[in-house]
C-alpha cells in the first residue's frame, strides 16, 4: 500500500499514526509533525487525529491522510520522541487553541507536560501569528490552572464574585487517608468545591475513591460540596448565589467574620496535584 511517493507499507487495514509518522520521517528526516498528531503522539493519545499535518521545505506532492506546510515551526519548539520530530507540548497546544479552544491548556496543564510559564513562552517566540490574540487571552483566562472547561468556568465565576475570603485552586488538603486535592478549597473555611463531569466521575473505580476521599475530608473537619460540571456551564447564577451562600453559612457556624479590607480579587497561587489521594 502506497503510503507517500516511494514508501509502502503493507496492504490492510488502514495505517495508524504511528506508522503516517514513520513514513514521513523516512521520506524526509528533517520534517516535523504538527497540530494534533504532535499531541497524540506525544502526550494526548486519546485525542482523534484524521490527516496527519506535517512541516516540510519545498512542495509536497499531496497524499491521503496527510496535509503539508512549509511553516516550519521555531528549532527550540522541535524534539524527537521515538525518532519522530514534533512540536514540543507548549507549542503544540498554541497550535490546538483556534480549533479546540482551552481544551488544549487544561489537558497539558492536567497532565504536567507544560506549565503556564512554558505557554506563556511558546507564544513570546511565535509572535503575530494568527488567533494570537485568542492564545493571549486564554492563557490569561488560565491563570488558575483549570483542569477541564467547566473548571475553567467555575474559577471565572469564583473571580467574578471576589469572595473575602482566599481560595486555591487543585488544593492539596492532608487528611487520616492520605493527602488529596479539591478543585477549590477555602482554608479558612474548610470548605471545599468540586466540578464533576459524568463521563469521568461515574466510572465505578471514581466513583468509589471520591467518597473515600469525601469521608477522609470530613473527618479532617471539611464541608465538600459536588456541582455538576453542566450545572456550572449551564446556571451560572444559580453557581454563584450557592457558592455565596454556603460560604457565608459555613463562616458563621464557625463564627468567622469576613476580613476586613475588603473583599479578594484573586486566589493565592494554585498548587500541582500529584495524585488525588494516596493511602
Amino acid at each position: 500500500m502506497r503510503l507517500l511517493p516511494g514508501v509502502y507499507c503493507a496492504a490492510g487495514e488502514p495505517p495508524g499514526l504511528d506508522l503516517r509518522a514513520a513514513a514521513v520521517m523516512h521520506k524526509d528526516p528533517g520534517a516535523v509533525v504538527l497540530g494534533a498528531g504532535a499531541a497524540a503522539l506525544g502526550w494526548w493519545p486519546d485525542l482523534a487525529v484524521h490527516d496527519l499535518l506535517v512541516a516540510r521545505t519545498g512542495a509536497p506532492e499531496p497524499a491521503p491522510m496527510f496535509r503539508w506546510t512549509q511553516a516550519m515551526p521555531p528549532p527550540e519548539h522541535i524534539v524527537s520522541y521515538h525518532g519522530i520530530r514534533l512540536t514540543d507540548p507548549p507549542l503544540t497546544v498554541l497550535d490546538l487553541v483556534p480549533e479546540l479552544g482551552g481544551e488544549p491548556i487544561d489537558q497539558a496543564l492536567r497532565r504536567r507536560v507544560a506549565t503556564l510559564g512554558d505557554l506563556w513562552g511558546a507564544l513570546r517566540n511565535t509572535p503575530n501569528r494568527p488567533a494570537n490574540k485568542l492564545r493571549r487571552r486564554l492563557l490569561l483566562d488560565s491563570a488558575d490552572e483549570p483542569w477541564s472547561e467547566a473548571e475553567r468556568r467555575f474559577h471565572q465565576l469564583l473571580r467574578a464574585m471576589r469572595l473575602p475570603w482566599r481560595y486555591r485552586t487543585n488544593h492539596e488538603i492532608r487528611t487520616s487517608l492520605g493527602r488529596c486535592f479539591v478543585d477549590v478549597g477555602l482554608g479558612q473555611l474548610k470548605l471545599a468545591f468540586e466540578v464533576d463531569g459524568y463521563s469521568y466521575h461515574s466510572a465505578p473505580r471514581t466513583f468509589a475513591a471520591d467518597r473515600t476521599r469525601d469521608l477522609g475530608l470530613a473527618l479532617a473537619g471539611w464541608e465538600v460540596h459536588h456541582i455538576a460540571a453542566v450545572t456550572v456551564t449551564d446556571e451560572p447564577s444559580f453557581v454563584t448565589e450557592a457558592v455565596s451562600q454556603l460560604a457565608h453559612r459555613r463562616a458563621k457556624l464557625l463564627g468567622l467574620t469576613p476580613p476586613r479590607g475588603g473583599q479578594c480579587a484573586r486566589p493565592v497561587t494554585s498548587e500541582w496535584p500529584g495524585s488525588t489521594l494516596l493511602g
